[in-house]
């Protein structure tokens, strides 16, 4: 059999796939989906309870504020605009960008919110990891031998024995919320603003609105 494309012999058909690989992603949504059934019906039955789907929801919800701060908080330490941001740290992690954000604190000009943005970068150090297990690890039944039954946990890719279980997914959602509203309190601090205020109603797409940008939740 000859070659396929450029590909070298002992990999045969490479060429072809690599290929036609590329091709979906040239293709519209629809298009690549087109033979597939629209049902919400994943590979494997997912083990959670309608209540721990909802606070897995508020954790990745919460945790976009988080991030959202740390951006925030990183432009104004550094006194730099939305564009240098991206360009400087818009494909890093949180984790990094939180060790930029602890290297801005000496830049910060008075001790309120010095400790403030430290408060804040703590807390979400604190939450991190369980909040990159609980999005990332793979819900599913731990069984060993020995155990009387499976234990519903998320699992670890890196570490198997490494579970997080429903349970603790209560707390870790509180946890996150706190580092949100440290978040909010480090940015009222730098902006000179009133701090305490949560709950409010967050807009984006239009700059320099002042009080409208924060406005009561009715």
């Amino acid at each position: 059999m000859g070659r396929t494309g450029n590909a070298p012999p002992r990999f045969k058909g490479i060429g072809r796939c690599c290929v036609g690989s590329l091709l979906p992603y040239a293709a519209s949504m629809d298009t690549l989906f087109s033979n597939h059934t629209p049902d919400a019906i994943p590979a494997y039955k997912l083990p959670l309870s309608d209540d721990d789907l909802i606070m897995l929801g508020r954790l990745m919800a919460y945790w976009a504020q988080v991030d959202m701060f740390v951006d925030e908080l990183i432009e104004m330490l550094f006194s730099i605009d939305y564009q240098k941001r991206v360009v400087l740290v818009g494909d890093k992690m949180v984790g990094a960008k939180l060790s930029i954000l602890r290297k801005g604190i000496s830049l910060c000009d008075s001790p309120e919110l010095a400790r403030a943005v430290t408060t804040f970068a703590d807390l979400a150090a604190a939450v991190q990891a369980k909040r990159n297990h609980a999005a990332h690890g793979v819900w599913a039944w731990y069984i060993q031998p020995g155990m009387d039954q499976p234990e519903l946990s998320a699992r670890k890719a890196k570490d198997l024995s490494d579970r997080l279980r429903p349970a603790e997914l209560h707390d870790l959602v509180s946890h996150t919320a706190a580092a949100t509203r440290a978040g909010m309190d480090a940015a009222q601090i730098a902006r000179g603003s009133e701090t305490g205020r949560y709950r409010v109603r967050l807009f984006y797409g239009k700059e320099d609105m002042g009080d409208e940008w924060h406005p009561p939740q009715k």
